[in-house]
């Protein structure tokens, strides 16, 4: 009788503790209020010369992760089993773009927004104005080198017949180039962070002499 009455005043308590248990276990029948980690990008340029690119991470098997480009979202791509998460045909405007991403798991808790990170839309190759030597200068020296100098427009690899000048922060570059008596072609590609060139081809005469 007493272990009746008492399974009679404790049931009311234990119906309500289980279902509150019942109520916050996810399909694995444990509690989860832990959000996942913010989404990490894997292959982000720097700098395109492409309007649509393809955008991957890592976050939470089974999230959904949401990408924000400029501000508004764009879509939502589901983390596979491995973690890796794929977005494809992300538009970009020209100039500079910045994205970031957040993720939700089953349970719809969400991460913080992940790093905030820029990419460069520039279709336009880099201008270059060459200082010195001038096409069709005559340089005379003993040493058998000149002294290519110039400027970009902007950052940018410089090669000068197939090496690679020093750019300075101002953006002049210059190089010591060995040549040989007579007619010297020079060649200067200048290659942007996007992958856009420009190309400078000119002669000059070099005189060993003093």
């Amino acid at each position: 009788m007493l272990i009746l009455s008492t399974f009679i005043y404790l049931g009311p308590t234990v119906g309500t503790l289980l279902g509150l248990v019942s109520k916050n276990r996810n399909a694995t029948g444990l509690v989860d209020s832990i959000a996942p980690a913010a989404p990490i990008f894997t292959s982000v340029p720097e700098a395109t010369q492409e309007e649509k690119i393809v955008i991957t991470g890592l976050s939470e098997p089974g999230a959904d992760v949401e990408l924000f480009v400029n501000g508004p979202s764009v879509g939502v791509a589901i983390v596979d089993s491995v973690g890796i998460f794929t977005f494809t045909d992300i538009k970009l405007i020209k100039g500079n773009n910045t994205i970031f991403a957040k993720a939700t798991d089953s349970d719809n808790n969400v991460s913080d927004k992940s790093e905030t990170l820029s990419i460069a839309y520039d279709k336009d190759a880099p201008k270059i104005d060459i200082i010195s030597p001038k096409s069709g200068d005559t340089i005379r020296n003993l040493n058998q080198r000149i002294i290519v100098k110039g400027k970009v427009n902007e950052k940018s690899v410089v090669r000068i017949n197939e090496r690679t000048a020093i750019v300075k922060p101002d953006l002049t570059f210059e190089l010591s180039l060995g040549v040989e008596e007579g007619n010297q072609q020079i060649k200067i590609i200048a290659t942007d962070p996007a992958g856009n060139q420009k190309e400078e081809t000119f002669s000059i005469t070099y005189v060993k002499s003093s």
